[in-house]
């Protein structure tokens, strides 16, 4: 995973972090993203081998709210969204400020 240089206005703004790994029963690659700052991110996805080609697509959930949303000990204001991704979304993809983000691609 790649980050953009676009410039920021904080220097804490300028990055973001995830992991990938291999879905032990499925096969699938899973990639975990997050930012933790409160400027989007954008990303890029760099693949040795194309991880979805065609029609193929898979799946990105993402939660996100404020920093300062929520209560202790109360229900999460925030629920996370699905949605289908493609090898044309894997190519640039903003991520949100204070997310994070699960991707799913079939083997």
């Amino acid at each position: 995973m790649r980050h953009s240089d676009a410039p920021s206005t904080r220097a804490a703004s300028s990055s973001s972090c995830g992991t990938a790994g291999r879905h032990a029963d499925t096969g699938a690659l899973v990639i975990r993203v997050v930012n933790a700052t409160d400027q989007p991110q954008q990303i890029v996805f760099d693949f040795d081998t194309p991880v979805l080609t065609g029609e193929g697509h898979g799946t990105a959930t993402v939660l996100t709210g404020a920093w300062d949303a929520g209560k202790p000990f109360e229900p999460a204001p925030v629920q996370p969204r699905t949605v289908d991704v493609t090898a044309t979304d894997l190519s640039s993809w903003q991520v949100s400020p204070y997310s994070f983000n699960v991707f799913q691609l079939p083997a």
